[in-house]
């Protein structure tokens, strides 16, 4: 349902007046009008890259590195250093090939 909502909220804008749809350069489908020089076409981009890339993007980062960070305070803690490296380099790989 949030997905929905969220695209929702990004999607009305330039129905009622910030920004606007233009259609595509194949001409099947719809999008915002990315190559007006317009302030309220600029200003609408730049919120819609902000908000639906760059914030969860940084979700992302902070997610995967606190989650990097409890997986090394815990295999310090269990104290089998050598045994938890291996499990440990693995998460961090896989991680890193996520993102």
């Amino acid at each position: 349902v949030f997905i929905w909502v969220f695209s929702f909220i990004w999607t009305f804008p330039p129905i009622i007046g910030w920004s606007s749809y233009t259609l595509s350069p194949i001409g099947t489908t719809c999008e915002p009008n990315w190559y007006s020089g317009e302030l309220k076409d600029h200003s609408y981009i730049i919120a819609l890259f902000t908000t639906c890339f760059i914030m969860p993007l940084l979700l992302i980062f902070v997610s995967y590195g606190k989650l990097m960070t409890r997986l090394r305070k815990v295999a310090n803690t269990q104290g089998r250093l050598g045994v938890a490296r291996k499990p440990e380099k693995q998460v961090t790989r896989m991680v890193i090939v996520m993102i």
